[in-house]
């Protein structure tokens, strides 16, 4: 027993941590507007949620933008380092449960838009430019990085020539799933996500982003109807 003590007591640490990220709403970014809306596509892809974001939302130094320099947009998800490469099997997934692990990213480069590149459940959520800006730093810092801001990658992706998993600085846990992430991510960009912690399916998490508007919602509800 000694040996999951330190453990459970780090993930108790971190998810009281997250907890209080998530309820800390006086420094979120406003919520998009019709005025002020740009579009993050949220997916769901068997048990993930990934993000997909134009590249030109990133800075061209950034570790996502040196991964593949010439994409026009990104597909990115984030997960347990050994189940996300490898497949889940019942050691990992015992061992992702019981203490933290460590992580990747995976990054996928797009030459087109999203919706007519990938077949898996996709919404479109409005956030903010400040909101927009805060999620993209988010994933910045996400990246396990060398001296020189260069990502490390750890495998080739899913999609073989333009995909890439990269070791990430943060740590997998119990209390801090994949989908759990992501939620977290879209809470702390200023968008109307409830109860990101126990974001536990990707279905529950691509439902609130559809619920909470995309950019041509928003515009629609202040747009005089055609006579």
């Amino acid at each position: 027993m000694e040996g999951f003590l330190p453990a459970w007591r780090t993930i108790a640490a971190l998810a009281c941590a997250g907890a209080l990220a998530s309820c800390a709403g006086a420094d979120r970014p406003p919520a998009a507007s019709a005025g002020d809306c740009v579009t993050v596509g949220v997916s769901q892809t068997a048990m993930h949620t990934d993000f997909y974001l134009p590249a030109g939302a990133f800075e061209p130094g950034s570790p996502i933008r040196r991964l593949y320099p010439d994409a026009r947009w990104f597909s990115i998800g984030w997960g347990d380092a050994q189940a996300y490469q490898h497949g889940t099997t019942i050691p990992t997934a015992i061992a992702a449960g019981l203490w933290p692990t460590p992580s990747v990213l995976h990054v996928t480069a797009l030459d087109r838009d999203p919706r007519q590149a990938m077949n898996s459940e996709y919404a479109d959520l409005g956030l903010s430019e400040e909101g927009m800006a805060a999620l993209v730093a988010r994933l910045d810092a996400s990246f396990e990085t060398d001296p020189d801001g260069n990502p490390r990658p750890t495998m080739a992706g899913k999609i073989a020539g333009r995909s890439m998993f990269a070791a990430s600085e943060e740590r997998y846990h119990a209390f801090n799933t994949c989908n759990v992430w992501a939620a977290r991510r879209l809470r702390e960009a200023g968008a109307s996500i409830a109860t990101p912690d126990l974001m536990l399916l990707p279905g529950w998490l691509r439902g609130q982003a559809r619920g909470a508007g995309s950019c041509e919602n928003l515009r629609a509800e202040v747009s005089p109807a055609a006579p």
